[in-house]
């Protein structure tokens, strides 16, 4: 099925055609660009252009849309940051490591010696959690488990 309106759609999407002047104009530099040099040419062709587009018919409405959408849609938009978890997610280990800590860090500076917030203790801090967590029999886990589910 082919749309009645879509061959003037293609017409005003074209650019108008060039003016009597714009071709004198052009001509006129045609001359200059076949007796100048090779390195010459560039500057003479932008010589040309700009005294082209000055004097050329204004860009229709359709085509000028059409160019700003296309150029706008080449543009990669960053995606957003997604929204903040206010919440932590619970597990058996962060359980057992709020309910115990007090207990977890005294038997560090027993067995160590390393004081509270030091970089000794860290060190120390994750051994004794494994060990603690494998100590811990299975109703105590069960239980933890349940506390992390609510």
């Amino acid at each position: 099925m082919s749309d009645h309106n879509s061959a003037s759609d293609s017409e005003s999407n074209k650019q108008p055609p060039a003016n009597e002047e714009d071709v004198a104009v052009l001509q006129s530099y045609l001359e200059q660009w076949r007796s100048a040099a090779a390195s010459e040419r560039k500057n003479i062709l932008k010589a040309a252009t700009m005294e082209a587009q000055t004097k050329a018919p204004v860009m229709s409405i359709v085509l000028f849309k059409a160019c700003k959408a296309f150029h706008n849609h080449a543009k990669v938009k960053k995606l957003g940051k997604p929204p903040i978890k206010m919440g932590q997610k619970w597990t058996e280990r962060s359980v057992v490591d709020t309910l115990r800590k007090k207990e977890l860090l005294k038997k560090i500076e027993d067995k160590t010696g390393a004081k509270h917030r030091t970089k000794e203790m860290m060190n120390h801090y994750t051994v004794h959690l494994n060990r603690l967590m494998a100590s811990l029999s299975p109703e105590d886990l069960e239980q933890a488990k349940e506390t992390a589910d609510e």
